[in-house]
C-alpha cells in the first residue's frame, strides 16, 4: 500500500451570495499539496476473480460507508473502504440481476445503485442500499418518455446517466434523436425528474457535441455537453459547457444550475473561466481509429467525416467551458480545460449551500484531456490509472485523500 503527497496549485476567489452569484478574477493564495494517496486496489495483488480488466470512470461509484463499486466483465465489483475485495454483484447474462454491456454506475444519498447497460444504453438495472435486486426496465419503452420523444418526432438514443432515490423516484439525463422520415442527424439533451410516474423536463438543449456526414457521425465533447451531478438534501447540479455560457466585455463565465428536486427552484452560480483553443491533437486520437479501415466503403464514409469535423471545427473558435462535473455533499468540483501541464487540469470548488466558489485546485487527468477521476465522496477522490496509453499501467483503482483546506471558504 503506497502513500503519495500530490502538489496542487488552488488559486481562490471571492463570489458574493444570492439566487445569481458572479464572480470576480482576483486569485488568492495558492494552496499546494491536496492530494494524498490512500491505497490503490485492483491489480495483481487481489484475487483473480477481483482483478481488473478494463473498467471506466462512469462505471465506478462509492457507497455511504466508503465501499467501492466497479463495473466489470458485467459484474460489479465491490471493495471496502480499506481497498480490500468485499463481494461481487451480479454477473454476465439476461436474467434478474445479469448484465449485458453494462456501462454506468450511480449510488444516491439514499443508497439505491442504478446501472445503466446495453448496447444503446437503453436498460436500467436498481438495486436497494442493501444490495437487493429490485427492478430492471427499457426506459424507451416507458410512456412517460415515449411520449416526450412523440412531442419532438425523436426517439429516445440512449441514457447518458440515472440516479435513483428509490422505486419511483430518479433524475435521468438522456438523448434524443430526431426522426421525420428517417433520422435528420439532430439531438437533443434533456435531464429529467419522474417522480411517481410523472416526469418533469429539469432542463433541454440541442445537442451540439455531434457531427453528422449523410450517415456517419461522431460527438466531440468539448464542443459542449450536459454536465450534472447529485448534491445533498434532495438537489442536483448542471450547467451545459456551450450554451450556459456567456461572453462579455470583461471575459467569458460559465453557469452552475442548482436545482432543487423538491419544489424545482434553482439557485444560479456564474463563474469566470478562460477559453481553450481547439488544437489539433484534439481529434487526432479519433482520427488515428480510422486509419487502418478495410473496405473502400467505410474508407469513403471516414473521409466524409473527416471532412465535416474539419468544417465544424472551422466554425469553433475555442473548446467548451468545462470537462466535468463532480459533487461531494454539498461542493461541486467543476473541471475545466485549463491544464497545468499535460496530466492536472484547473477545477473550480463551490459550496453550494452558501451558494459560493471557494477556490480552485488541480485534479488528475489523462494526456488526452480526459478525465482519470471517477468520483469523489465525502472528502475522497477516486482515480483509475491510464491502462489504455501507448505504455499503459494494469488497471488500478487509487483513493486520494483531499486536504480538508480545499472545502473551506478562506
Amino acid at each position: 500500500m503506497k502513500r503519495l503527497l500530490l502538489g496542487l496549485a488552488v488559486p481562490c476567489l471571492l463570489l458574493a451570495t444570492g439566487s445569481i452569484t458572479k464572480q470576480g478574477v482576483q486569485h488568492r493564495q495558492v494552496l499546494e499539496d491536496c492530494l494524498t494517496l490512500e491505497w490503490e486496489t485492483g491489480g495483481s495483488d487481489v484475487r483473480s476473480n477481483y482483478l481488473l480488466v478494463r473498467p471506466t470512470a462512469e462505471g465506478i461509484a462509492v457507497d455511504q460507508s466508503g465501499n467501492l463499486f466497479v463495473i466489470d466483465e458485467d459484474r460489479i465489483k465491490v471493495f471496502d473502504s480499506g481497498g480490500q475485495e468485499l463481494r461481487i454483484v451480479g454477473r454476465p447474462g439476461q436474467g434478474p440481476g445479469e448484465f449485458e454491456n453494462c456501462r454506468r454506475l450511480t449510488i444516491s444519498e439514499t443508497g439505491f445503485l442504478t446501472v445503466v447497460s446495453g448496447t444503446s444504453l437503453h436498460t436500467v438495472h436498481m438495486f436497494s442500499p442493501e444490495l437487493k435486486y429490485l427492478d430492471r426496465f427499457h426506459y424507451s419503452n416507458e410512456q412517460p418518455y415515449r411520449s416526450i420523444a412523440s412531442e419532438r418526432s425523436s426517439f429516445p438514443d440512449r441514457v447518458q446517466g440515472v440516479i435513483s432515490y428509490n422505486l419511483d423516484e430518479r433524475v435521468y439525463s438522456l438523448s434524443m434523436r430526431e426522426y421525420v422520415e428517417g433520422f435528420t442527424g439532430k439531438r437533443r439533451e434533456l435531464l429529467l425528474h419522474e417522480k411517481e410516474g410523472s416526469v418533469e423536463i429539469i432542463c433541454e438543449y440541442p445537442s451540439s457535441n455531434y457531427i453528422h456526414a449523410d450517415g456517419p457521425a461522431w460527438h466531440f465533447d468539448f464542443l459542449g455537453t450536459i454536465h450534472w451531478g447529485a448534491l445533498g438534501e434532495h438537489r442536483i447540479v448542471y450547467s451545459h459547457s456551450k450554451f450556459d455560457v456567456e461572453q462579455k466585455e470583461n471575459g467569458h463565465s460559465y453557469t452552475l444550475h442548482i436545482h432543487n428536486l423538491k419544489d424545482g427552484s434553482e439557485t444560479l452560480i456564474e463563474h469566470s473561466f478562460d477559453p481553450i483553443p481547439i488544437v489539433d491533437r484534439d481529434t487526432a486520437r479519433w482520427r488515428s481509429t480510422f486509419r487502418n479501415i478495410p473496405d473502400e466503403r467505410s474508407r469513403e464514409d471516414a473521409r466524409n467525416l473527416f471532412r465535416a469535423v474539419d468544417e465544424r471545427l472551422r466554425q469553433e473558435d475555442h473548446k467548451a467551458s468545462l470537462l466535468g462535473i463532480y459533487t461531494d455533499r454539498q461542493f461541486v468540483f467543476a473541471m475545466t480545460y485549463s491544464m497545468r501541464d499535460t496530466s492536472h487540469v484547473l477545477t473550480d470548488v463551490f459550496d453550494t449551500n452558501q451558494g459560493i466558489y471557494i477556490g480552485s485546485m488541480y485534479l488528475p487527468c489523462y494526456q488526452y484531456s480526459m478525465p482519470s477521476l471517477a468520483c469523489i465522496r465525502d472528502g475522497y477522490a477516486y482515480e483509475i490509472s491510464d491502462y489504455r496509453a501507448e505504455d499503459p499501467e494494469e488497471p488500478l483503482i487509487r483513493k486520494y485523500r483531499i486536504d480538508p483546506s480545499v472545502f473551506r471558504n478562506p
